[in-house]
């Protein structure tokens, strides 16, 4: 886990093994449940006195330098997923491709965040009025991903998020967590501010209801199997909620 720019060691480890062998390739050091509401805590902290208050210019250029940093490294990534999640390299080049593409389409995207005008004078009583809207970010996101494309789903939630000037607390998958510390990585050197992107490890059945039902996170982000995601849906049912559930 990687709290406040921290990682956490001293705690109860979890083996992670190479799906063809069994054979041990690394551990996990397991958040607690008193992790997951520091990791929270952190990422709504840091919400408050920075990413709400950052410019679009600033969100794009972390995504985009975070897209050519990892565009860089993508043979890391692919030897790591390699390992941890069996997957041939031809498919974890393609992963490594779209995660790029991911990061781009983001860093785009933090520009063109609009509201609307909205004509008053539709009503009686709006005549020389004028309304607006404006698009302000959430808070902090929850999201959970799943083994099967550790990086590209990954990015899919963490991308959005921060291109809209929110924070994220991510509970990768327990199987394939080395991605994510190298990917936590990408974005400090992206100069993401520490504490934007929290990561609590371990298993979802000890510490994710805690992370969709704590008051502060305004946002869950899950994607896996559809039994999982509609419990989610229900113990965060105040919350907005986007669920991928069952290979769709």
């Amino acid at each position: 886990s990687i709290i406040a720019g921290e990682e956490i060691t001293n705690r109860q480890t979890l083996s992670v093994t190479f799906p063809y062998t069994g054979e041990e390739i690394g551990v996990i050091y397991c958040a607690t449940n008193e992790d997951v509401e520091k990791a929270i805590n952190n990422a709504h902290e840091v919400f408050e006195t920075t990413m709400k208050s950052m410019p679009a210019y600033e969100r794009s250029n972390i995504l985009r330098k975070a897209a050519d940093i990892l565009e860089d490294r993508s043979e890391d990534f692919v030897k790591v997923l390699a390992l941890e999640a069996g997957k041939p390299l031809r498919d974890g080049r393609g992963e490594l491709k779209r995660a790029v593409q991911v990061l781009r389409f983001a860093s785009e995207g933090a520009k063109q965040i609009y509201g609307e005008q909205i004509p008053l004078d539709s009503a009686v009583g709006g005549e020389k009025q004028l309304g607006f809207s404006k698009r302000v970010p959430l808070g902090v996101v929850a999201a959970i991903t799943p083994f099967n494309f550790p990086v590209n789903l990954a990015l899919h939630k963490i991308a959005p998020a921060i291109a809209a000037g929110n924070t994220i607390v991510l509970k990768p998958a327990e199987k394939t967590p080395f991605t994510i510390g190298l990917l936590y990585k990408v974005f400090e050197e992206a100069g993401l501010p520490s504490g934007a992107l929290n990561i609590v490890m371990g298993l979802g059945s000890e510490i994710g209801e805690r992370l969709v039902t704590h008051p502060k996170v305004k946002k869950v982000t899950f994607t896996g199997s559809g039994p999982v995601g509609w419990h989610i849906n229900q113990l965060a049912a105040k919350k907005k909620v986007t669920l991928e559930l069952g290979s769709n």
